[in-house]
């Protein structure tokens, strides 16, 4: 009896260490490197494993792509180009709405008045609309840029990956079994 207790405690240390073993030997497997996107304002920052990227080495990701890296590169001027039609639309609507101190002589006496061009100022706030939207349009790209490469990235994981099915049990003549089938 005693040397049936010592052996089934054998087997079932093993099957512990197996399963064990299967279980590490999967956690191990490497993720594939993806991009996680911050959007923020007036850009869109890309980390990969908790690291910001600089635009340059974003770009660099994106070799593989000539559309995505053209678009890309567009991104990067528009992004520049927003904040500054913007601030140029800002000071256009500013001055508009400050206008040119007049005088008008009615009757022998003098008014002064505040002449105010509403052509100039719809113009300041489209232009501002059109910086916002440029910023936004910069984002979007580079949002979809980096789904694109994460798309991309995983494609080439599960290239790589080599599945395996693992099968545990016990057989009929009481000892414990694995069955491994790689794909």
């Amino acid at each position: 009896m005693e040397k049936v207790s010592t052996a089934m405690r054998i087997q079932t240390l093993l099957f512990i260490c197996a399963t064990l073993l299967a279980f590490s030997a999967r956690a191990q497997q490497p993720s594939p490197d993806t991009l996680s996107r911050v959007r923020k304002l007036f850009q869109t920052d890309i980390y990969m494993h908790n690291v910001k990227l600089s635009k340059a080495r974003f770009s660099q990701n994106l070799v593989k792509s000539i559309k995505w890296s053209n678009k890309n590169r567009m991104a990067n001027a528009m992004q520049i180009a927003g904040p500054l039609v913007s601030a140029a639309g800002l000071g256009l609507a500013v001055d508009a709405l400050v206008g040119t101190k007049m005088q008008a002589n009615v009757d022998g006496k003098t008014y002064p008045y505040v002449k105010r061009s509403l052509p100039e100022l719809v113009g300041g706030i489209a232009l501002v609309v059109t910086g916002f939207c440029l910023g936004q349009s910069a984002n979007d790209i580079k949002m979809n840029a980096s789904e694109w490469f994460n798309e991309q990235a995983i494609k080439d994981y599960e290239k790589k990956q080599t599945s395996f099915n693992l099968k545990l049990g016990i057989g009929s003549s009481g000892g414990i079994g694995l069955v491994a089938k790689f794909k």
